[in-house]
């Protein structure tokens, strides 16, 4: 089971785009605890939704830490930078914070899926760049970081040619010939 706090305000404003939730596994209590911040995707313009609490609650259950799920201001809403803020403000204050919650402040880790895999890159871009906080670690799935795709798929074919590593990636192909097995 997990522990909720819902509705907890990062920026004392009364406003709804201000708040975050804590998710803390049941019968740890008395532990210091990792903390995971998790901001959700949906392109820059899809809201905060119940699966995305279901996640959270269950990544606090299974990892046996504290989850901290935040939302952010929508694109249609909002221009940017307002999201990129809204989560870096909640990110400094999950540090200030985290040893209330029985969190470890030097065992903090960010991160997200397709926006919200960009936002926790930019917040832990300027984390490092700024010091203000320091992650331990970025776990990202389908983070949107490079409007150029083509050009940094190309660069990173050059660098398997040379042996680096290798690329793998998904190409267009033709349906009726991949059925072929072309």
């Amino acid at each position: 089971g997990v522990v909720e706090s819902r509705d907890i305000p990062y920026i004392a404003d009364g406003q709804k785009e201000h708040l975050m939730d804590v998710y803390r596994p049941q019968g740890k209590e008395n532990e210091t605890l990792p903390v995971i911040i998790n901001i959700h995707g949906g392109g820059f313009v899809a809201p905060h939704m119940e699966c995305d609490t279901l996640y959270s609650c269950y990544l606090a259950d299974r990892l046996g830490g504290i989850v901290v799920d935040l939302d952010y201001t929508t694109s249609p809403v909002a221009p940017w930078p307002v999201a990129f803020d809204q989560c870096y403000d909640a990110s400094a204050y999950t540090f200030v914070h985290c040893a209330e919650w029985g969190g470890n402040e030097r065992c903090v880790s960010i991160g997200g899926y397709s926006a919200g895999g960009a936002l926790a890159a930019g917040v832990a871009l300027k984390a490092g760049q700024t010091g203000d906080f320091r992650f331990n670690a970025q776990v990202m799935s389908q983070p949107a970081l490079c409007h150029r795709a083509e050009h940094l798929l190309r660069r990173l074919r050059r660098r398997q040619a040379s042996g680096h590593f290798r690329v793998l990636a998904f190409e267009k192909t033709n349906p009726a010939g991949a059925a072929r097995g072309e």
